[in-house]
């Protein structure tokens, strides 16, 4: 199955759709969150325990939506990039992902989107409860976090050009062993990712594995 892994040119094109669907959920989520906390704020950001809900929404939302976005990969072993042109996040072997795969894969490949998230929500949080003071001990924090969480994206951006050449697996692929492959290609297996269409066995079973799977 190792020929049947798409490479690095199919993956970017789903990448690109996904790019774009989250920068627009991203922009219309921030623009709709600052309308509605300013308008409940009487036209200021203030802050106070009152205002919790408003800060942390107003920060932390947009990376929230694009981790859900991303979520897909565990809920539908596709992200809708990946729906569009009919690719499946699947076993290394070729059969369908188990959960624990997938959301292993997701872990690794969104650690520094999840850093992210975590960090803005204390930081929400954190302005609302105390008014501002403080800050400043929160903002040269950055100073460590803003790096860590720029390696671990690091590492994901580079991981994900080992596609580039068999075996097609980037570093998340690796370490969750999964792969992506066309829909059609990937067989039956215990679990059944969401909204998965229906796929037929590869055929019976023979001595070596699944028939057709190197």
């Amino acid at each position: 199955m190792e020929n049947k892994r798409i490479g690095v040119r199919l993956r970017g094109r789903a990448l690109l759709v996904d790019a774009v669907a989250i920068v627009l959920l991203w922009f219309g989520s921030s623009l709709l969150t600052q309308e509605l906390s300013m308008r409940n704020a009487g036209g200021t950001l203030q802050s106070g325990k009152r205002y919790v809900g408003l800060w942390f929404l107003l920060i932390v939302t947009p990376p929230l939506i694009a981790l859900a976005y991303a979520a897909c990969d565990v809920f539908f072993a596709a992200t809708p990039g990946k729906w569009m042109l009919k690719l499946r996040i699947a076993d290394a072997t070729g059969r369908r992902a188990t959960r624990g795969q997938l959301v292993g894969r997701f872990t690794v490949k969104f650690a520094w989107l999840i850093a992210l998230a975590g960090w803005l929500a204390y930081f929400a949080v954190h302005v609302a409860l105390t008014n501002g003071r403080g800050l400043g001990a929160v903002l040269r924090a950055n100073v460590f976090v803003l790096p860590f969480v720029g390696l671990l994206a690091l590492a994901a951006g580079v991981g994900g050009l080992w596609t580039f050449k068999p075996p097609r697996q980037a570093l998340h692929d690796r370490i969750a062993r999964t792969a992506v492959f066309r829909r059609e290609d990937v067989t039956a297996s215990s679990f059944e990712p969401i909204l998965a269409a229906p796929v037929q066995s590869a055929g019976p079973m023979k001595k070596g594995g699944i028939k057709g799977v190197s």
